[in-house]
């Protein structure tokens, strides 16, 4: 703006000088213009400070008729520049002095825009809250809250987990199940049903059969009769059936242990065999339900498209001494917290640390 107004003003009075006329519309116009260009972000800045209508119109109104009265000022002390150079060579100095006057307005008003224009503020939550010490009893590191980068990084995982790990130290399932074997029928049965609803089946069907043989004598159409209260049990019925055979002939009615021989029993897919690997046998698995891949994508913790990208996220991106129990962490937090329709962001210990932008107060 300074450079721009300087050569405007420039060639405005040497034109003036050349042609002895002591007005140049068309240069007049373009001095005005780029002298308003330089006021712009002042004016813009004066506007953004105020806090009501009233206050806009009268700070519009000042803008214009200083503006106006600037470029009255200024097209009066050229005119004369013109006029003494015509009349006496010796003054013709003078009108020089007319385009570094314009640079030095330019630059006064960039300067006043740097210092007026308002500091940009960090978005904050609708209140200033800290977790009690009873939900983040062993949490080190609150003074770090003060300073927090925007985008999710591991510094802000490490302490969405510790504050996790603070308020529930040893996280469980919310199945019911006392082996391997029961939870592995439990997590089948689980498919498109809560947990609570598999729960009130299998405590009447596991003090009668809890072993694969045991369950295999039942037959289809005694298994049933235990689980009909949970959806799609027929097919269920007949998938736990197939699987304790080949419980008994292949892995000698043990659950086994590796991923590829648990997927290939009937009724058993990627996500049952995480919950029982990471569960019954504690390897690092991530069971990837409806609730922690809302709560990876809302909070930013593993974001992705698909149940098997937030799965890969999720083991490559999550703390190491936190892979072990984050499976539980997310989802108890997906199932109580973080839930679909509305989330308790209000309830929430991780708030201050969550990417969600549509946050609640609840």
């Amino acid at each position: 703006a300074c450079l721009a107004g300087f050569i405007a003003g420039l060639v405005y009075v040497k034109l003036s000088v050349f042609t002895g006329a002591l007005y140049s519309p068309l240069f007049a116009l373009c001095v005005a213009t780029l002298f308003s260009n330089a006021l712009l972000p002042l004016c813009s800045s004066l506007l953004s400070q105020a806090t009501n209508t009233a206050s806009r119109r009268d700070i519009t109104l000042a803008i214009v008729g200083f503006s106006l009265s600037a470029f009255t000022l200024l097209n009066w002390l050229v005119s004369e520049g013109v006029t003494a150079e015509i009349a006496d060579p010796d003054t013709a100095g003078s009108v020089k002095l007319v385009p570094l006057g314009l640079a030095g307005l330019a630059f006064i008003s960039a300067v006043l825009t740097h210092f007026l224009e308002p500091t940009p503020t960090p978005a904050r939550s609708n209140r200033e809250r800290r977790p009690d010490s009873a939900s983040c009893s062993g949490y080190r590191g609150t003074s770090s809250r003060i300073e927090r980068p925007k985008n999710m990084n591991k510094l802000k995982r490490t302490d969405i987990f510790s504050r996790l790990r603070a308020e529930n130290p040893a996280p469980e399932t919310e199945l019911n199940y006392a082996s391997p074997f029961e939870l592995l029928i439990a997590v089948m049965l689980s498919a498109q049903s809560t947990d609570v609803g598999v729960n009130k089946a299998t405590d009447k069907l596991f003090p009668v059969a809890n072993t694969p043989e045991a369950i295999y004598a039942l037959g289809v159409k005694g298994l049933k009769e235990y689980i009909k209260t949970i959806g799609l049990f027929n097919t269920k019925a007949e998938n736990v059936i197939k699987t304790c055979l080949l419980l008994v002939e292949r892995h000698g009615s043990e659950v086994p242990s590796t991923r590829e021989e648990l997927e290939a029993l009937p009724g058993v897919g990627r996500k049952t065999a995480n919950v029982v690997l990471n569960t019954a046998f504690r390897q690092v698995a991530m069971a990837v339900d409806t609730h922690i891949y809302r709560v990876s994508n809302r909070t930013g913790i593993a974001p992705g498209k698909t149940v098997l990208a937030v799965e890969k996220k999720l083991i490559k991106l999550v703390p190491e001494e936190f892979l072990l129990d984050a499976h539980h962490w997310l989802i108890l937090h997906g199932r109580y917290v973080c839930v679909a329709r509305k989330p308790r962001c209000g309830a929430c210990t991780i708030e201050d640390l969550c990417e969600f932008k549509q946050k609640t107060s609840d």
